[in-house]
């Protein structure tokens, strides 16, 4: 436990490198949870690193099949792979299946705007925008 939170403090502090190494032992001692690896593909992620986060994520996902953010960051990381298609097909199919998850909706607007296709991302943003009106009463 001690390498996860000292992974955790790193990260928080944009250490990632340091954030992998206390991570990678905390999982290779036994804590090899789903929180674990997905923090691992997160360091890899904002290290630019996107083959590896993917792969992270993908392992998360695994560790918790039914969890629709690690859907969503795995199809993020791979659409910054260059797999655009099976990338965007993994976020929007997070996306159909609960829609009022904002941070799903998040990571299919940020790679409809990083792939410089504004028109899909102003649709991806309203529907975000009416998938938040029903989730929050007047």
């Amino acid at each position: 436990m001690a390498w996860f939170f000292a992974g955790l403090a790193h990260f928080r502090l944009g250490q990632y490198r340091d954030s992998l190494r206390c991570l990678k032992r905390a999982y290779k001692h036994g804590h090899a949870t789903p929180v674990v690896v997905e923090t691992i593909g997160d360091a890899y992620y904002n290290l630019g690193e996107f083959p590896e986060a993917a792969r992270a994520y993908g392992a998360a996902l695994k560790l918790a099949p039914e969890s629709l953010l690690l859907e969503s960051k795995l199809g993020l990381a791979v659409v910054r792979t260059g797999r655009i298609k099976e990338g965007l097909e993994k976020i929007q199919l997070a996306v159909q299946k609960q829609p009022s998850l904002a941070e799903v909706q998040d990571r299919l607007i940020l790679s409809l705007v990083w792939l410089e296709r504004t028109p899909e991302a102003a649709v991806a943003a309203e529907g975000k925008l009416r998938a938040g009106e029903g989730a929050h009463p007047q």
